[in-house]
């Protein structure tokens, strides 16, 4: 079984997300061909993909993400702007970012990434770069545009550097883990809570 750890979104952001969504496609005409946009429901916060979970991970795992998220406060994150990875000359994916109390997230990703070596994961070697992804370029897109589609992006991160939020109402406080199983299917992956871990305060 793939599965992964992520923040949930709270509803309240959804059209918010999906208004930028529409945005950057209205900007590109070819945006909604080679883009595959990601449904807001579907959109969330990963802290660490775990890939194939054995058996005895499942088992020992949910005892480890406790204690990680023991003595954690809830942390206040706000939508932020756009981007995408891995530069705007190729991209392949469509990112929104968060700001807030990003030092507080950092603290909980590494007590997270604790608790998932304990239970036998192998170490992740990519630094943790809080984002959501929204959208997807298709796989065979030409050169020419993916380009265009980098330029657009950065054209509308620009525009947007000074406002650190879409809008009023992206506000949002992560209170909880959710452990998450993957099934990769042709329309797209199934994503299926199957464990929560709150944070708990000291």
């Amino acid at each position: 079984m793939r599965t992964f750890l992520a923040i949930e979104l709270p509803e309240q952001l959804h059209p918010i997300i999906r208004r930028q969504q529409q945005h950057l496609a209205g900007r590109l005409a070819i945006g909604n061909s080679i883009i595959r946009w990601t449904p807001p429901a579907n959109v969330h916060l990963t802290l660490r993909f775990l890939g194939e979970t054995a058996k005895e991970q499942q088992r020992i795992l949910p005892h480890f993400l406790d204690v990680a998220t023991q003595g954690q406060p809830p942390i206040a994150l706000a939508l932020r702007n756009v981007g995408c990875f891995p530069n705007f000359r190729s991209p392949s994916i469509v990112w929104a970012g968060v700001t807030g109390d990003l030092d507080r997230l950092q603290a909980l990703y590494a007590q997270v990434e604790k608790a998932v070596q304990s239970a036998g994961f192998v170490a992740e070697q990519r630094a943790f770069r809080p984002h959501l992804t929204i959208g997807r370029i298709q796989r065979h897109t030409e050169r020419h545009q993916l380009q265009q589609v980098g330029r657009v992006i950065q054209a509308y991160q620009q525009e947007n550097a000074q406002s650190p939020l879409y809008e009023a109402g992206s506000q949002f406080t992560v209170s909880e883990i959710t452990w998450f199983s993957s099934e990769l299917r042709p329309t797209g992956a199934i994503y299926t809570p199957i464990g929560g871990f709150p944070l708990a305060a000291p």
